[in-house]
């Protein structure tokens, strides 16, 4: 709780959660290495550095799209990033 001055008026501060350094960068860290994931699938399909930017910009929709094709099914979504690696 906090008191705070605004026009000459008084007013009682609450803050309604409190967030730590540790939420955040969760959450940058996991959308960055989504952002890596959609990457490997846009290169195994396309071979495109143009559409490699764009799936990049838009990869939530890009994955969202992937998922919904089946481009990702039958154990592709684990084989694909695993073939950059062998």
């Amino acid at each position: 709780m906090q008191i705070e001055y605004f026009n000459g008026e008084k007013y009682l501060y609450l803050p309604l959660a409190k967030q730590t350094n540790m939420n955040r960068n969760n959450g940058g860290l996991v959308y960055f290495l989504l952002g890596i994931y959609a990457l490997m699938i846009s290169w195994h399909y396309n071979h495109s550095i143009i559409l490699l930017i764009v799936h990049y910009i838009f990869w939530p929709i890009y994955l969202v799209y992937e998922l919904l094709t089946g481009h990702l099914s039958h154990d592709l979504w684990r084989s694909i990033p695993a073939s950059y690696f062998k």
